[in-house]
């Protein structure tokens, strides 16, 4: 199950919503549940941004009909103008949009789509010679449902440089069979924090009597006596990297203990835009956070024996941002429940690898391909590899896994023939402390058969922890 970016930025103190109690002088006029959000003269973005409704192109071949289109007006207002274009089915030829834009000024802009989830994978371009740029799996910055299953999502799309002028912006579909839908889309030179049908410069400002509405403004990270950057280094590793030191931590350059107040943070996140990923590390160094945890894998979805160099490069750009800002980064990109292979006896894409990396010898193979690509691919962004940068701290070689974890139930979670390697690794190692699997079994007062895969014969034994 993916976290969406919403709930990761509200862990992270980044996204904070919702109302704080006000004391009775400081009481602010409500508004009433239903009333229009309204626009913050602070946040105005002016000229900064363009928005438009994905239910109204300028050219389509949509099929006609509102397949996930809202029933009734509690589904209508979770859309920007009340409705969205969306389709479902097969299809033969590629379906597209097509919107009519007038963009104020020339310069580069940032695209961010609010569409169904991850239905609908698609590409899109700004001009008739403009590049296409794909849009596939990404993260989901926020959350909003019209019903159970049906929610409109925004996405980061990637960015362009933009002429001044009217312009055509085609979205082309990548797939011919399943779902899609388009609630509304902006480009942008500034800063954008998606929050439901908002757009940039306006707020709910609903509240109940007694309390205020909490919604701040984007950090602009003016001076603050409250804000800890400064207790980080200038740029994570410029006093040496992290060595373990006695019972602690230190710098192996300047022999200096270091302490870690340190934030987790999935996969999803490397699927930021660069604006946001560097706005994320300088939000967090500003509340003291020194350390990262990135946890998420490092293959490709299509087949787990390939590292993936795409989200590697990914990985090496969070390095990077958080560098700057003075945080260091654990690298944890191996957990079981992340992958359901194929190709190994026992396993057909339907159950977790529990325990298989501790006695495996051709998963253990894949395992440290991954991490020789993680390692030693040189970054673009530092022009080191990882494994030479400073600012990674740890490497984290496995999350919740072991042949000893509650997880490890023989001849259920570890199919049968997994389990033969592991009994046979076993009695061998049997054999060279007492001589031979009978004799470990003689030894320890039980028979052969004392357990399911005792097979002295076989030089095999049960292992049952």
């Amino acid at each position: 199950m993916k976290a969406t970016f919403q709930t990761a930025l509200a862990l992270s103190l980044l996204s904070l919503t919702g109302c704080v109690q006000a004391a009775e002088p400081r009481r602010a006029s409500p508004k009433p549940a239903n009333a229009p959000p309204t626009t913050s003269a602070s946040n105005d973005r002016g000229s900064g941004f363009i928005w438009w409704e994905g239910e109204t192109p300028s050219a389509t071949n949509f099929p006609p009909g509102k397949p996930f289109g809202p029933d009734g007006d509690a589904e209508t207002a979770v859309l920007s103008g009340g409705n969205w274009i969306a389709m479902t089915g097969d299809r033969t030829e590629t379906l597209f949009l097509e919107y009519q834009i007038m963009v104020p000024k020339a310069g580069n802009y940032d695209l961010y789509v609010r569409k169904f989830w991850q239905h609908g994978p698609f590409r899109w371009r700004i001009g008739a010679n403009g590049a296409w740029h794909e849009v596939r799996e990404t993260a989901l910055l926020d959350d909003a449902f019209i019903r159970q299953f049906v929610g409109a999502n925004w996405v980061s799309a990637g960015s362009e440089t933009v002429a001044a002028g009217k312009q055509t912006v085609r979205i082309e579909l990548l797939d011919k069979k399943g779902a899609a839908g388009f609630d509304a889309f902006v480009l942008t030179a500034e800063p954008f924090s998606p929050r439901g049908k908002l757009k940039p410069g306006e707020k709910y400002n609903r509240t109940e009597p007694g309390w205020f509405a909490w919604e701040p403004d984007a950090d602009t990270f003016a001076p603050s006596p409250i804000d800890l950057r400064g207790l980080n280094e200038k740029e994570a590793g410029a006093t040496g990297r992290i060595i373990v030191k006695g019972e602690g931590f230190a710098h192996d350059t300047s022999g200096k203990a270091e302490r870690f107040w340190a934030a987790n943070a999935g996969g999803d996140f490397l699927n930021l835009p660069p604006a946001q990923m560097d706005y994320l590390a300088r939000h967090l160094a500003k509340y003291g956070v020194n350390m990262v945890r990135l946890h998420g894998g490092m293959w490709k979805d299509s087949d787990f024996r390939q590292p993936d160099l795409a989200k590697i490069d990914k990985l090496q750009r969070f390095v990077a941002s958080m560098k700057k800002q003075g945080i260091y980064t654990s690298i944890s990109m191996y957990f079981p429940l992340w992958l359901k292979p194929t190709g190994i006896p026992g396993y057909n894409g339907d159950k977790n690898p529990f325990a298989l990396l501790f006695f495996n010898d051709d998963f253990q193979g894949v395992y440290r391909g991954w991490w020789k690509a993680i390692l030693t691919t040189k970054s673009p962004y530092s022009g080191m590899t990882l494994a030479e940068d400073p600012a990674v701290a740890f490497a984290e070689l496995v999350n919740e896994d072991s042949n000893l974890f509650w997880t490890f139930t023989p001849y259920a979670n570890i199919p049968a023939e997994q389990m033969a390697i592991l009994e046979k690794q076993f009695g061998n190692w049997l054999t060279k402390k007492y001589g031979s699997v009978d004799k470990a079994f003689a030894t320890w007062g039980s028979g052969s058969g004392g357990q399911r895969g005792d097979d002295a014969n076989s030089g095999r034994a049960g292992f049952m922890p």
